[in-house]
């Protein structure tokens, strides 16, 4: 009978044992879980935090585009008042670099029309 009883308490030490073990690999998975949630969502955090800034950086380049883009638009009719005038006074336009400038600017203004359409998809 005590060798019964024996067996019966060596059972118990041993379920507990089991049971003790089995908390602490359950409590382990809860912090290696809690580290991380917690990383993940201060590293989520600083994503948000970082685009809103660089949001409102690119609205600030779009703003700029769309200031440039007026710009050269009004730019055809300056260039064709002051080539007539170079007409009429005798100058070749060539030697203008204001003419030259205003040229490029008409011409590169739709690269920056793409951009600032690339830019408001993001």
């Amino acid at each position: 009978m005590n060798n019964i009883l024996n067996k019966i308490a060596q059972m118990e030490r041993n379920a507990e044992e089991i049971q003790l073990a089995s908390h602490k690999v359950e409590l382990s998975v809860k912090d290696d879980a809690k580290e991380l949630v917690t990383k993940y969502f201060r590293l989520t955090d600083n994503i948000n935090s970082d685009f809103t800034g660089v949001s409102k950086e690119i609205r600030g380049i779009i703003e700029k585009i769309g200031q440039a883009e007026k710009l050269a638009n009004d730019m055809p009719k300056v260039i064709a008042k002051y080539e007539g005038l170079a007409k009429e006074l005798g100058i070749d336009v060539n030697y203008i670099q204001e003419l030259k400038d205003m040229k490029l600017a008409v011409k590169d203004v739709a690269q920056y029309k793409e951009l600032a359409t690339k830019l408001k998809s993001i």
